[in-house]
């Protein structure tokens, strides 16, 4: 556990600007001082149309900056969020790589009449902000998350580093989709990373994800460490905030520590020794 991707919005640096450029900066410093890397993502096209606002109090996923602005009128005023931010993190030595983008296809707007024009917005919003970042900064790699590696192409030759998502239900699916991606990865001759995997809902427990994840040696992020407030607090999330933990085989196989699940496997005899038995002779005779 050596890095962190976090989630940057824009309509906060639009109404408050030094204070989301001093709590992120303060974030790559505290980070970096406890070994910890950060990739922050600039952009995201998740979910829905719905309008960010710097007042909203919804428990749900707000796209940043959401769909109305990914057209070239916004350009100047993203640019300089770019600017802000780059200028801020960009000589932290906490600073890992710049996400340009989350899941930009994964948005509700494209279930329209106008879908081809939509998806070739979204794929120019995509490529002007990672020219932009790439001037911006020459030092940090750049990805693009997306959530398959059937995504990957229209934007691989524009970035540094390949990352996609993975949230599939069994092993044979994951290790032949991680597989994938190395392929791709070979064929463009760049690194590549899983920089989301881990969901309790989709029958892709965090132990059965990480082991395979370990075995390919491919790199990794979990959605997510913490189980807080999200309104995905119930499927999604490893240590709760006073320091435990959901289910420990997360932790240990964060670790390298696997439930061993095939072979020959020895069952524990509980009662070898008669201390289950007398317990059960003992609380019968006291009901």
């Amino acid at each position: 556990m050596n890095s962190a991707r976090i989630f940057l919005a824009y309509v906060v640096y639009e109404y408050e600007p030094k204070t989301f450029l001093n709590r992120i900066g303060h974030f790559v410093r505290a980070a970096h001082e406890r070994g910890i890397s950060v990739m922050p993502v600039l952009w995201d096209s998740c979910f829905d149309d719905t309008i960010p606002t710097y007042t909203s109090q919804l428990n749900k996923w707000i796209p940043n900056p959401g769909v109305q602005r990914l057209t070239q009128d916004f350009w100047p005023d993203g640019e300089r969020y770019c600017q802000d931010v780059v200028r801020t993190l960009g000589s932290e030595p906490g600073l890992l790589m710049w996400d340009v983008m989350k899941e930009p296809l994964m948005t509700s707007w494209l279930n329209s009449p106008e879908k081809e024009a939509h998806v070739e917005s979204i794929w120019t919003f995509v490529r002007h902000f990672c020219t932009v970042v790439k001037r911006l900064d020459s030092q940090h790699p750049i990805t693009v998350g997306v959530p398959w590696v059937a995504d990957l192409p229209p934007i691989a030759s524009y970035v540094d580093v390949l990352s996609f998502h993975d949230y599939r239900p069994t092993r044979t699916d994951l290790a032949a989709h991680i597989a994938d991606g190395l392929a791709l990865a070979k064929e463009y001759g760049k690194p590549v990373l899983l920089s989301e995997i881990g969901c309790l809902a989709r029958i892709n427990p965090y132990d059965m994800t990480l082991e395979v994840c370990q075995k390919t040696g491919i790199g990794w992020y979990l959605w997510e460490l913490m189980i807080g407030v999200s309104v995905w607090r119930d499927i999604h999330g490893v240590v709760y905030p006073d320091g435990t933990v959901r289910d420990p085989s997360i932790a240990a196989a964060i670790r390298g520590f696997f439930r061993k699940r095939t072979g020959e496997i020895i069952l524990p005899n509980v009662d070898k020794e008669g201390h289950a038995a007398r317990v059960s002779k003992r609380v019968k005779a006291w009901i």
